[in-house]
């Protein structure tokens, strides 16, 4: 199994954990996934798509659809981490692992100690580029 980056969401004391990469779901049923994740945005967005493309064209829906499933199986993650800050969520952190528990784990652990292991605590992909002095570029 391959190893995955996950981002952490939080919202109060909910933490929500979503996974970077492809969705064969989204590819194959783009209305379905995107209700099961409550992007209702992205819902009006694909329906009127596809309503306007059948009102057009009836065979032209099809193909609409298809390249909707394509957008979201790739972005996807994207759209949904964009709906839920819209919503007031924060993204937190950045963690790899193989599964959604193992990435609750590294997670768990990363907020227990957070001074434990150089670069825990918020994410170093979250935070600002350290800057240096003029004098030490080369």
């Amino acid at each position: 199994m391959e190893m995955r980056l996950w981002t952490v969401h939080r919202k109060g004391e909910e933490v929500r954990f979503i996974p970077d990469g492809f969705s064969i779901f989204a590819l194959a049923l783009p209305p379905v996934w995107v209700i099961w994740h409550g992007a209702w945005i992205t819902l009006i967005a694909t329906l009127v798509l596809a309503g306007a493309a059948a009102m057009y064209n009836p065979l032209a829906a099809s193909p609409v659809m298809y390249g909707i499933g394509l957008i979201l199986a790739f972005e996807g993650a994207q759209i949904r981490r964009w709906e839920m800050r819209l919503r007031g969520w924060q993204e937190v952190s950045v963690v790899q692992a193989q599964t959604v528990e193992g990435a609750e784990e590294l997670w768990l652990a990363e907020m227990a100690a957070p001074n434990s292991v150089p670069g825990a605590g918020p994410s170093p992909w979250l935070r600002p580029p350290a800057h240096r002095p003029a004098d030490t570029l080369a």
